[in-house]
Order: structure tokens, then sequence, then C-alpha cells
């Protein structure tokens, strides 16, 4: 018969990216007695229906898997999030914008695991979630001391490595939502921010010589644009193939 342990299903967003510490998280579960199943992204509807868990852990709860989410809660199996994703957002009002449009149904996630405190915070004061729901955990994929500055960069919308940056504007406007006047911020802040970041690694690297300056663009950005912070500068690294553990160890 079944196991009575109790069963979660882990969705791994991106395998480089993500695989190496929702396997550290699946293994502190396990200890614990839970029995976990890691669910590649892309596979989660299909996959997930045939593991039966007691409870999924998203890798966000973010439009993409609000109707998948609905299913799973009119099934009775419950839901979670560790996020995998994060940025430094203009305003943690943008990070909410993203969330389910069915506020109520993300106060119905037994958990919620959020990389920082103060982000934590603006989601209780905004009664987005409970503080009973919230637990500051980091990131699973961040976890060593190396003395090294690492630049995460997420400008994929005009900077793509798989697709046009044409096709990410039309689904942000056909498919998110997204108003035009909110794409041509979008469009304007991105060529800045990937402009300054070019500037700012360049400087750090100027100014901490002893230090290495590690530019990591996101698996769906083009890193082209940023090897110009690496000319003439031997501490200076594009580094997007490498899992971020890898890329952390010394001499990694």
């Amino acid at each position: 018969g079944r196991s009575t342990a109790p069963r979660v299903a882990i969705v791994v967003d991106h395998p480089e990216r993500d695989l190496a510490g929702l396997v550290l998280t699946a293994l502190d579960l396990a200890r614990r007695g839970v029995v976990c199943h890691l669910v590649p992204l892309n596979l989660q509807e299909r996959e997930i229906w045939a593991l039966e868990p007691d409870l999924v852990l998203f890798n966000y709860l973010r439009r993409s898997n609000e109707r998948f989410a609905a299913q799973l809660q009119a099934a009775g199996i419950a839901f979670a999030a560790l996020d995998t994703e994060g940025a430094i957002w203009p305003d943690p009002d943008d990070y909410v914008s993203l969330l389910w449009l069915e506020a109520w149904r993300l106060r119905e996630a037994r958990c919620v695991c959020m990389w920082g405190q103060r982000l934590a915070d603006h989601l209780i004061d905004r009664r987005v979630l409970s503080p009973g729901q919230v637990a500051v955990t980091g990131c699973p994929r961040f976890d060593r001391r190396e003395r090294r500055i690492l630049i995460n960069t997420n400008f994929s919308v005009t900077n793509p490595l798989f697709t046009t940056a044409d096709k990410c504007v039309d689904l942000h406007r056909n498919v998110l939502g997204y108003s035009d006047a909110d794409i041509r911020r979008m469009v304007s802040a991105e060529a800045v921010a990937i402009r300054e970041i070019v500037r700012l690694a360049a400087a750090l690297a100027d100014a901490f010589p002893y230090l290495d300056i590690v530019i990591r663009p996101h698996p769906f950005e083009d890193p082209a644009p940023y090897a110009a912070a690496a000319v003439g500068r031997r501490n200076v690294v594009v580094n997007q193939r490498a899992s971020i553990q890898a890329a952390n160890a010394p001499g990694g």
C-alpha cells in the first residue's frame, strides 16, 4: 500500500540554476521523513497528477501557474512556494503585481519562503500573505561565503537569448497584459540597466582588484552585452553556464 509519509512534489524551474539547491532542500525534507519528488516545470501538469502528492512546492506564485494551482486546490492537494527567482525591485509592489490575480488563493498557501525580510514584511503589511504563512529562508542556491561580488541580471525582455525582443514584447502585451506605457518604461529601463551593470562591474573591478566580480545573467538572457566589462580586466567574469554552486566554488 501507499506509504503514510507525507509526499511533496518540488517544482524545478531551470535545472542548471535550481536543481542543486532543490536537491539540498529535498535532502533536508527527506531527513525529516518526507518523500520528495523533483518535477521539471515543463512537465508539472502531467507528472504531478500522476504522483498524487500531499503538497506541491511551487517555484513561484505567478500568473503562469495560477490555473494549475486552482486545479490542484479543487482536487484537495495543498501548495506552498519556494521562490527560485528574485531581484532588486524598483518598488516591492512591482513584485506583488506579478502574483496571482485571485488574491484569496494566495492566502491558501501553506507556506511561502521569501528571500529577504523586507519583501516578506511588505507582503504581510499589504495583507497579501499572513504572518503565519511567511518564512524568510533565503534562496537555496546561495550558501557560500567566498570573497567575491556576484551581480545577477535579468533583462531578458529586450535582451533574450532564445527568442527575439519583439516576441518578448508581444508576450508581455498580449499574454501577460502589460500596457503599452508599461512596456515602453520596461524597454527603456532595461537598456539603461544593462549599460549601467557593465559600468558598475568595471568600476567595482577597478576599485577592488583583489575580488572577483562575477556577472551572472539569467539563463534566458543573452550574456553578450556584459562582455564589455571584462575587457582588460582579469577579475571580471561573465559566467552563465555553470551552476551557481560551481560558480561560487573556490576557483569557479
